[in-house]
């Protein structure tokens, strides 16, 4: 994609950054970003190419038809987790970060449609949902501040992201991805 005039205009206002703080970072005078944000000029490919470089290192990512948008954080999760009376806890890491994930009982058994489990029947329909819960909290975590270290994927936040999801994807069946 060639930057444009507009789009490093939005690549900034993602990152809340002034035109100083774009110059300083690619490296660039000051006077051909505030004339190439305007519209006045068309900088040299050099220039174009310091310009995107900068705001891409930052974050932002461009988009094949001229948007741009942030990149979203990486989200995995370990594999292992916590089983007690009352949750699972899984461990999630946001960019390298480790955050607890807790799904209670309640969510667990709703998600299942089913009420009063004994800890077997939940664990396994823990492992049925798995996958549904980690993106109900990969969706949580991306909407929570970088620096939250623990979540809460209680029934009434788990329901509203299925029925978000279901419509996104067009289908009255949860889809694993």
């Amino acid at each position: 994609m060639i930057l444009g005039a507009s789009t490093s205009r939005a690549a900034r206002g993602l990152l809340d950054w002034t035109q100083l703080q774009l110059a300083d970072a690619a490296q660039v005078g000051i006077g051909m970003l505030r004339n190439f944000e305007a519209g006045r000029c068309v900088p040299g490919e050099a220039n174009l190419f310091a310009i995107q470089s900068a705001l891409e290192a930052a974050g932002v990512q461009f988009l094949p038809d001229g948007g741009v948008r942030l990149c979203p954080d990486q989200v995995t999760f370990d594999a292992e987790y916590v089983v007690d009376r009352y949750k699972v806890r899984l461990t999630a890491r946001r960019n390298e970060r480790a955050v607890i994930v807790d799904v209670p009982r309640e969510t667990i058994d709703d998600a299942a449609e089913v009420t009063a489990d004994s800890t077997v029947q939940r664990v396994a329909n823990f492992k049925k949902f798995r996958l549904d819960f980690e993106a109900c909290a990969k969706d949580v975590l991306r909407s929570q501040t970088p620096h939250v270290r623990r979540i809460n994927l209680d029934t009434t936040t788990f329901d509203e992201w299925r029925k978000r999801h279901r419509q996104l994807v067009g289908s009255g069946e949860t889809s694993h991805f």
